[in-house]
């Protein structure tokens, strides 16, 4: 599917929300195939919702790729609403807040439901 994307230059908005991107399987190489072809993709509108990106907050890996690349995206808008991103602690909120700050483009940012607060859960 990521492949997909880079070959429609017309595609600007992506709905992924609440489809499982791990496979059940809590393997997050599918989100990061995707991340790194956004760069060459001409989307500015990116749902990635109720995915649950972490795995609980045991694997990071694939938020960590999207905080490298957003910077280099056309992205406008993101939703990464539901996605356990404090589940373990705020490195991955942080990484992300790093990013969007390099995001000139970035105009909304959803991140309800993470467990951010002050330093993950338990901050």
């Amino acid at each position: 599917l990521a492949e997909a994307f880079a070959k429609m230059p017309n595609l600007t908005s992506v709905n992924l929300a609440s489809n499982n991107l791990h496979g059940g399987d809590n393997d997050m190489s599918s989100v990061i195939k995707l991340a790194e072809v956004l760069p060459s993709t001409s989307i500015t509108s990116l749902n990635l919702a109720d995915n649950y990106l972490t795995n609980g907050g045991t694997d990071m890996s694939a938020v960590y790729k999207l905080a490298e690349i957003l910077p280099s995206t056309s992205i406008t808008s993101l939703n990464l609403a539901n996605n356990q991103l404090g589940s373990n602690g705020p490195e991955g909120a942080i990484a992300l807040a790093e990013a969007f700050a390099k995001m000139s483009s970035l105009t909304s940012v959803d991140l309800y439901g993470n467990d951010i607060g002050r330093g993950g859960p338990e901050g």
